[in-house]
């Protein structure tokens, strides 16, 4: 179930890099180039931005799990004293 969670969020962060990619003016930019070559290019930026994003999300989600249950603990510790 982890990994289905973890192929969502990629996906999402894929789709969403996509849309960032294509409104931050990349059609204009490609007008005089190959199809294939800015097709490439499309898509392997988008990969980047989206590995980038991901690795942003998974970091923020990992410490979000640290910082509750430091929190857990030290209410515990509040509670027992």
């Amino acid at each position: 179930m982890k990994a289905l969670f973890r192929a969502l969020r990629f996906l999402i962060s894929y789709l969403v890099s996509g849309v960032v990619v294509y409104l931050s003016g990349y059609g204009n930019l490609m007008e005089d180039v190959m199809p294939d070559v800015a097709t490439r290019t499309f898509l392997l930026s988008t990969l980047v931005i989206a590995v980038i994003v991901i690795l942003i999300w998974e970091m923020y989600l990992g410490f979000r799990n640290k910082i509750n249950d430091l929190t857990k603990r030290i209410e515990e510790l509040e509670q027992n004293k």
